[in-house]
Parts: structure tokens; C-alpha cells; sequence
């Protein structure tokens, strides 16, 4: 009982990034640079941003106390190294909302299983 107790602040948490993610990078996604649309993107850039953080609090939360499976954490790591990172690197680019492609059915499978897995034996 205490393991769910556990994984549900979690999986909220990783949930949640993951959806803030999603909408700072929608806020990224603009045709004609007015005051509005890039003050979007700037407070978009700040959710990649903070969603990052939560992520990787995630992953080391999964690995370090959790003890589960390393490759959960590397799943939730994906978007934070491709889709923070090209947001980092390439904000004015669309290629930060290409990289969420290839980065989030990674993390989704490892929310996923991080709520189903026990922690790793060995």
C-alpha cells in the first residue's frame, strides 16, 4: 500500500510535465513574430523549462529512491534532452516540436511503467 501511496505523487508529477511540456511547446509554434505571439513563446520556453526540471527530478526520484529499472529514467530523460535542449539551443526553429515525436511515447512508457514496475532485481 505504501509502494501506490508512493507512485501516485509521481506519476502526477510526471503527468503533469509532461503536459506542460506539450503546452510550452505549442506556445513555441508562431507564423508572424507580433509582441503577443513572442511573449507566448517566451513564457512556452519557460514551461520546456521548468517541466525539464520536474522530469529530471523524476528520473532520479525512479532511480535513485525507487530503484527502479534505469531505463525508465533514461525514457523520462528523452524529452528533457531532445525537446528541452533543441528548445534551448533552436527555440526559433520547429525542430524542438519534432523532437516530441521521437521523445514522448518514450516518457509515456515509462510513466507508465514506472506505476506498473517494482523496483529492479539486482
Amino acid at each position: 500500500m505504501q509502494a501506490v501511496v508512493l507512485k501516485v505523487p509521481w506519476a502526477v508529477a510526471v503527468f503533469g510535465a509532461l503536459v506542460l511540456l506539450f503546452r510550452g511547446l505549442l506556445a513555441g509554434i508562431y507564423f508572424e513574430p507580433t509582441a503577443e505571439a513572442v511573449a507566448d513563446a517566451q513564457l512556452g520556453r519557460e514551461f520546456v523549462g521548468i517541466s525539464c526540471c520536474v522530469l529530471v527530478a523524476a528520473a532520479g526520484y525512479a532511480v535513485l529512491v525507487a530503484s527502479w529499472p534505469w531505463w525508465v529514467a533514461v525514457g523520462l530523460v528523452t524529452p528533457v534532452v531532445l525537446c528541452g535542449g533543441l528548445t534551448w539551443v533552436a527555440s526559433e526553429t520547429l525542430f524542438p516540436q519534432l523532437a516530441v515525436v521521437v521523445a514522448y511515447p518514450a516518457a509515456l512508457a515509462a510513466g507508465v511503467a514506472g506505476l506498473v514496475l517494482g523496483p529492479a532485481s539486482g
